[in-house]
């Protein structure tokens, strides 16, 4: 376990984690306990959403976002966080990614770091994208 000073970071993605993913719409509808799960978290750790919707460069499948559009999208998250009762949470928009006790995600797949933990994780992931037949 990591040791922290003060209070944890707990990163929480927001498109089908927070809210229901409609990509690239702006979903209105938060995921079932979503919001009473970020007021319990924030009792004990700094909650911070982090999203693609406000990265930046042309990596992936997402275009070049301008200042403007980025802040539209901020401004929508913040709105929802705000109208829930949150406003102390964090909306992350630095260009690295941060260090957090914990990230939360809908597409996430737990690294274990046991001896075997990256054949699982290919096995997994293989299934995942339909590729069984590379499930060794």
């Amino acid at each position: 376990m990591t040791n922290w000073v003060g209070r944890p970071r707990i990163m929480v993605d927001w498109d089908g984690t927070c809210v229901t993913n409609t990509w690239p719409e702006m979903s209105t509808e938060w995921m079932p306990g979503a919001v009473r799960a970020l007021h319990k978290l924030s009792e004990f750790a700094d909650v911070v959403i982090y999203t693609a919707r406000i990265g930046r460069g042309p990596e992936g499948p997402f275009p070049e976002k301008s200042d403007a559009e980025i802040q539209t999208q901020i401004n929508y998250i913040r709105q929802m966080l705000d109208e829930a009762g949150l406003p102390w949470i964090e909306i992350w928009n630095k260009p690295w990614k941060p260090g957090a006790m914990a990230y939360v995600d809908d597409k996430a797949v737990h690294y274990t770091g046991h001896k075997r933990a990256w054949d699982d994780l290919v096995d997994k992931l293989a299934a995942m994208a339909g590729k069984e037949e590379l499930i060794a």
